[in-house]
C-alpha cells in the first residue's frame, strides 16, 4: 500500500511538471515558426525594394569620365548628338571592363562630396541595406513564454519543499524516504537545467531567451535541495549541526559557482544562501574561527564569479556580507575570538582589494588611473573593523599584527595598484582610532586580563613596574606601527604614481599614533618626553620633504603634492609638540604662531596646500580663545597694555597679518582673502580687548555699559572700516 501511494504521489507531482514542459515546448515551436515567417517576409520585401544593378555605377570618378567624353567629342564631332542619351560607352572608354575592376572591398569608405556628384551623374545612389528590426514582444509572448516560465520555476521549487510537507501531513512515507524524494526531485531539476543549457536550440525564441529556462530550473533545484537538507536537520535530526552546516554551505556555494554557466540569476541566490546558513544552524558553542573561514570561502567564491563575469554588483554584495559578519564576530565574540577576527579582517581586505582593484587595473601604471569609489568604500568599511579588535582584550601581539598587517596591505597594494588609493587614508585613520582605543591603564598587555575597576580588591591591581612594562610595550608598538607606515609612505612617494596619497598616509599614521600615545599615557599633562619625540618627528618630516624635492624631477606627477604632505606633517608635528609641552597662555600663543611659521615656509616654497593649513591653525587659535578668552584665566593683572591680553591677542594678530601678506604676494586666491579676513578680525579683537582692559581691567569681558567702553569700541570699528 505504501508503494502504491508513493507512485500516486510521484504521478501527482510530476504530471503538472511534465505538462508545463510540454506546453512550453509547443508554444516555443509555434513562436519560432511565427518568427521565421516574419523574417522571411521582411527579407522578401527588402529584395523587392532593392534596384536592379547597373554598369554605370562602376565608374569611380566624375572627372575622369567627363574628360573621356570630351576627348571623344573632339575626335568624332559627328557623334555628339548620341552623347546626350544613355547609350553604352565606347570600347576605348575606361569603364566597361568588369573583369579588371571586379574586386572591391567588402566595406567601402564613406563617399565624399565629389564621389556623391559622380554617382548622381551616372545613376541613383546605392541603396543602404537596413537591418530589419526585431519584432517587439506582445503581451501574449510575455505571459506565455516569460512569466509562465518564472511561475513554473517557482512552482517547481516550492513543489520540492511541499513534497516533504505533504508526505508529513498525510503520514505516507518514512522521514528518510521523504528527504530522499525531495533531494531526488531537486537533483532532477538541476539535471534538467544542465540538459536545457546544453541544448540552446530548444529555446531560440526571444521570449524564451529572456526567461532563461536553464537557470530557472537550476535555481529551483538548488532551492529544493537547500530546503530538504534543512528539513532533515531541523525536523528529523538526521544530521549534526556541523554536517548540516557544511552541506548547506556546499549547496549555496555550488549555486553561486553555477552562475558561471547559467547567468546572473543564480549568483545572488547562492550568495544570500551562503550568508544565511550561520543563522539557520544554531550551535550551543559557536566556533567563530570556523565561521570566519566559512564566510571567507563563500565570499571568495562569489568574488571569483564576479570577477570572471564582470559583475560588480555581486562583488559589492559579497563585500557587504564580509563587513556584516565582521561586526557579528566582533560583537558576539569573546577574548578568545580575537585571532579569528584578526585573520578575518586582513583576509577580507585582501580579497576585496584583489577582486575590485588588483584584478582589473594594471600593475604600476605610468599614469594615475581614475579612482574606484565603490572599491574605496568597501575597503574603508573593512578597515574600520580593526577599531573593535582592542575592545576584545586580545594579547598585545594580535593588536600589533592587525594594525601593521592593515598598514602593509593598504600601502603595498596602493603602491602597485592605485585604483583605490584613497583607501590608504581610511586605513590610516582606522589604525589611529584602534590604537587610541587600546586602553593601557586597565589592561595587562602581556596577558590581556582585565584589571578590576576601583572598588574591587586592591590586591588585584597591577604593581607599578607591571604598569610601566605595559606602557613601554604600548609605546613601543606605536613606534613600530608609525615606522612601518612612514617607510612604506616614503617608498610610495619616491616610486609610485599614487605618491600623493601614500605620502599623506605615511605622514598621518605616525602623527596619529604619537598623539594617541600621548593622550593614553599622559592624559593631556605636560610631557617633555613626548614633546621631544614630536619635535624629532617634525624634523624628520621636514628633512624628507627636502629630500623628495631635490630628488624627484620637476616634471614628476604629483611631486608637489608629496612634498606638501611631508611639509604639512612637519608643521602638524611641531604644533603637536607645542601642545604636549606648553600650557595655558603659552600654548595659546604657540598655536597662533604656527600661522606665521607656515607663512614663512610658504614664502620659501609656495605650495598651494599650505593656504588651508594656515587657516586651520588660525581656527585652532580661535577655538582656544573661545574656550579661555582671558588667555591665562582670571589672573590678568592691572598693568595696562603689556599683559597677557596683548600677548594672547596682539601677537597672533601680527602673525596672521604677516601670513596674509606673504600669501598675497605669491598668489591672490580664495585663501588669501580668508587669511586677510582672519587678520582683520584678530587685529580688531586685539585692539578692543587691550583697550577695554586699559580703561577698566575688571570689566573687559562684561557687558558694555559705560561711555568710555562704547567710545573705545566705536574707535576700533571705525578704524577697521577705514582700513
Amino acid at each position: 500500500m505504501e508503494e502504491l501511494l508513493l507512485l500516486v504521489a510521484i504521478v501527482v507531482i510530476l504530471g503538472p511538471v511534465l505538462s508545463i514542459v510540454a506546453l512550453l515546448f509547443a508554444r516555443g515551436a509555434r513562436m519560432e515558426a511565427r518568427a521565421l515567417k516574419d523574417e522571411i517576409a521582411e527579407l522578401r520585401a527588402t529584395m523587392e525594394a532593392a534596384p536592379a544593378p547597373k554598369a554605370a555605377p562602376l565608374r569611380t570618378a566624375a572627372d575622369s569620365t567627363t574628360s573621356t567624353v570630351e576627348a571623344d567629342e573632339e575626335q568624332a564631332p559627328e557623334s555628339a548628338p548620341e552623347a546626350d542619351g544613355d547609350a553604352q560607352p565606347d570600347a576605348e572608354m575606361p569603364v566597361a571592363e568588369p573583369e579588371a575592376d571586379a574586386e572591391f572591398p567588402d566595406e567601402e569608405p564613406a563617399p565624399d562630396a565629389e564621389d556623391e556628384a559622380a554617382s548622381g551623374a551616372w545613376g541613383p545612389p546605392p541603396t543602404d541595406v537596413v537591418e530589419p528590426a526585431r519584432p517587439r514582444g506582445d503581451i501574449e509572448s510575455a505571459i506565455g513564454a516569460k512569466w509562465a516560465v518564472w511561475v513554473g520555476g517557482v512552482a517547481m521549487a516550492l513543489g520540492a519543499l511541499f513534497l516533504v510537507k505533504y508526505s508529513i501531513d498525510q503520514g505516507l512515507l518514512s522521514p528518510a524516504v521523504r528527504i530522499a524524494m525531495g533531494l531526488g526531485f531537486s537533483a532532477l531539476l538541476c539535471a534538467a537545467g544542465e540538459w536545457a543549457r546544453r541544448r540552446p536550440n530548444l529555446f531560440e525564441a526571444a521570449a524564451f531567451e529572456r526567461a532563461n529556462i536553464p537557470a530557472i530550473l537550476t535555481a529551483a533545484g538548488s532551492f529544493g535541495a537547500f530546503g530538504s537538507i534543512f528539513a532533515a536537520f531541523a525536523l528529523y535530526g538526521f544530521f549534526s549541526p556541523t554536517v548540516a552546516f557544511l552541506a548547506l554551505g556546499a549547496i549555496a556555494v555550488a549555486t553561486t559557482l553555477a552562475a558561471l554557466l547559467h547567468g546572473p540569476m543564480l549568483a545572488p541566490l547562492g550568495l544570500v544562501g551562503s550568508l544565511a546558513v550561520p543563522f539557520l544552524i544554531p550551535s550551543p558553542h559557536p566556533n567563530y574561527l570556523a565561521l570566519a573561514f566559512y564566510i571567507l570561502a563563500a565570499s571568495a567564491a562569489a568574488l571569483a564569479v564576479a570577477r570572471i563575469r564582470l559583475w560588480r554588483w555581486l562583488a559589492a554584495i559579497a563585500a557587504v556580507g564580509l563587513v556584516f559578519y565582521g561586526i557579528v564576530i566582533m560583537v558576539f565574540g569573546t577574548r578568545g575570538d580575537a585571532l579569528p577576527i584578526t585573520i578575518y579582517v586582513l583576509a577580507a581586505w585582501a580579497m576585496v582589494f584583489a577582486a575590485f582593484v588588483a584584478s582589473f587595473g594594471d600593475r604600476r601604471p605610468a599614469v594615475l588611473p581614475k579612482s574606484d569609489w565603490l572599491a574605496t568604500a568597501a575597503l574603508v568599511l573593512l578597515s574600520l573593523l580593526v577599531i573593535g579588535i582592542p575592545t576584545m582584550s586580545p594579547p598585545a601581539f594580535l593588536i600589533g599584527v592587525a594594525l601593521i598587517g592593515l598598514i602593509v596591505l593598504a600601502f603595498a597594494g596602493t603602491h602597485d595598484w592605485p585604483g583605490a588609493r584613497y583607501a590608504v587614508l581610511g586605513a590610516a585613520i582606522a589604525t589611529g582610532l584602534s590604537y587610541i582605543g587600546w586602553s593601557v591603564p586597565f589592561y595587562d598587555l602581556y596577558e590581556g586580563a582585565v584589571v578590576p575597576q576601583p572598588g574591587t580588591d586592591p590586591d588585584s591591581f597591577p604593581l607599578p613596574f607591571q604598569l610601566q612594562e605595559s606602557v613601554t610595550l604600548y609605546v613601543g608598538m606605536g613606534a613600530a606601527i608609525g615606522a612601518v607606515a612612514a617607510a612604506l609612505g616614503l617608498r610610495g612617494a619616491m616610486a609610485s604614481v599614487a605618491r600623493a596619497m601614500l605620502a599623506t598616509g605615511g605622514v598621518l599614521v605616525p602623527v596619529l599614533v604619537l598623539a594617541a600615545a600621548y593622550v593614553r599615557v599622559e592624559a593631556f599633562v605636560s610631557s617633555m618626553g613626548f614633546g621631544l619625540a614630536a619635535l624629532l618627528l617634525s624634523g624628520a618630516f621636514a628633512g624628507l620633504a627636502g629630500y623628495i624635492d631635490r630628488t624627484l624631477p620637476d616634471d614628476t606627477a604629483d611631486r608637489d603634492h608629496a612634498v606638501a604632505a611631508y611639509v604639512i606633517g612637519a608643521l602638524a608635528a611641531l604644533a603637536l609638540a607645542a601642545g604636549m609641552v606648553f600650557e595655558r597662555g603659552v600654548l595659546t600663543v604657540a598655536l597662533a604662531l604656527m600661522v606665521p611659521v607656515t607663512g614663512f615656509v610658504y614664502s620659501r616654497r609656495p605650495l598651494k596646500a599650505l593656504g588651508p593649513v594656515m587657516v586651520a591653525f588660525a581656527a585652532l587659535w580661535f577655538l582656544r580663545v573661545a574656550w579661555d578668552p582671558r588667555i591665562v584665566g582670571g589672573d590678568l593683572g592691572t598693568t595696562p597694555i603689556f599683559n597677557w591680553l596683548l600677548y594672547g591677542y596682539g601677537i597672533p594678530a601680527a602673525g596672521f597679518s604677516y601670513a596674509a601678506w606673504v600669501h598675497g604676494r605669491a598668489a591672490r586666491d580664495f585663501w588669501t582673502e580668508v587669511l586677510e579676513a582672519i587678520a582683520v578680525v584678530a587685529v580688531a579683537g586685539a585692539f578692543a580687548v587691550v583697550g577695554l582692559h586699559a580703561i577698566d581691567p575688571a570689566s573687559v569681558f562684561t557687558p558694555i555699559d559705560t561711555l568710555p567702553e562704547a567710545a573705545m569700541l566705536t574707535l576700533v570699528g571705525s578704524g577697521v572700516s577705514l582700513g
